[in-house]
């Protein structure tokens, strides 16, 4: 049987973790904010930071200069391949920071002199998804 996208990166983070930290494998909600659509690579807060203190997995931080609007948030779910985690959005979304777990998506957000509506767009476009 293959596995969801959520199963694999919860299979990585849990054999990469660290010490005598653990988590239980059925424990979806832990990780993921939204864990009943499996191909969403959103992170909630605390499995964010468990990942950050208990794996050696790496992630890079962006901070935006636009403000995140639900659009956007949409887009990301269908567009994101790997996981990241949003902060800000407690604060009516003003500067926002997204911690991506693939430095490809840093890159070519800094390519798109970091415009994350026109990257999300981009990359939906050569999907074949409507933007």
């Amino acid at each position: 049987m293959n596995q969801t996208p959520q199963e694999l990166w919860q299979t990585q983070f849990l054999s990469d973790a660290r010490g005598i930290q653990h988590i239980k494998n059925s424990s979806k909600h832990f990780f993921w904010v939204n864990p009943l659509n499996t191909n969403s690579l959103r992170l909630t807060f605390s499995g964010f930071q468990w990942i950050r203190t208990s794996t050696n997995i790496l992630n890079w931080e962006v901070k935006l200069s636009d403000q995140l609007t639900i659009p956007i948030l949409l887009k990301l779910e269908k567009s994101i391949t790997s996981p990241y985690y949003v902060r800000g959005l407690e604060k009516d979304l003003r500067d926002p920071i997204i911690w991506f777990f693939d430095q490809q998506h840093v890159i070519m957000l800094a390519l798109h002199a970091g415009n994350i509506e026109k990257y999300l767009d981009d990359l939906l476009i050569k999907d074949h998804i409507t933007p």
